[in-house]
């Protein structure tokens, strides 16, 4: 039923004809609200696979397919990036419904971020808003990786293959202090973005796994104390 109520959707949108104002119309409201915002308790069998469907073809008829796949190379500052990170991510993220699933996007979005600032920087385009921003997106995404592995032993991998990624990313870093230290004698201003988005994401990270090992502690020990005063009740 729904694969016929979806052609029929499609043979509805192909009859539209919107004009460039119509089109940049909606695409504003869409970059002001992400489209899709999954929400965390949805199971499998709660997901509506029909509106998410629904969802990918209007976003086709708006900015077309090629707009949204030149929009994947895009970087901050750039026309396209905000297709990039409001609807193209989005709409991964919406199909990452196994907690396993969820975690590995939160680690690859992390990357794509990185890899975002490694590319500005060799571009000469790194300036401090742009490194602002990009530390801001970072820091809620390592906020919502920690939230999403705290309590699963079973993304133990994921989460270990996520430090590798950080401490590569500070290891290049470095590399690229030591290179223009003995080359110009000094740090380039585009490392010096790239050193401080780097700090900025170790202390997010050491802040967000102390704080839940902290609670994991402090769960422990209410444990402990209520065993131990279990067993004396148990003497008594």
């Amino acid at each position: 039923m729904e694969n016929e109520n979806l052609n029929k959707i499609k043979l509805e949108f192909k009859k539209v004809a919107l004009t460039s104002q119509e089109k940049e119309l909606i695409l504003k409201q869409v970059l002001i609200q992400p489209l899709i915002k999954p929400e965390p308790t949805k199971t499998w069998g709660q997901f509506n696979w029909f509106q998410l469907t629904v969802a990918m073809v209007m976003i086709v008829i708006v900015i077309g397919t090629g707009t949204s796949l030149a929009a994947e190379s895009s970087l901050p500052g750039d026309l396209l990036y905000q297709i990039k990170t409001k609807i193209n991510e989005p709409l991964r993220g919406a199909v990452a419904v196994s907690p396993q699933a969820k975690v590995e996007w939160e680690s690859t979005k992390i990357d794509r971020r990185l890899k975002e600032a490694e590319t500005l920087a060799d571009k000469q385009q790194l300036d401090e808003t742009k490194r602002q921003d990009l530390e801001v997106s970072i820091n809620q995404q390592v906020e919502t990786f920690g939230e999403l592995t705290k309590d699963s032993t079973s993304t133990e991998e994921i989460k270990s293959s996520f430090t590798n990624k950080l401490k590569r990313y500070s290891q290049a870093v470095e590399e690229r202090v030591k290179q223009d230290n003995h080359e110009e004698g000094t740090t380039s201003s585009q490392t010096r973005e790239l050193k401080k988005l780097d700090d900025s994401i170790k202390n997010k990270v050491e802040q967000t796994f102390y704080k839940h090992d902290r609670e994991e502690n402090d769960q422990d020990g209410g444990n402990s104390n209520r065993d131990r005063q279990n067993g004396d009740h148990r003497r008594d």
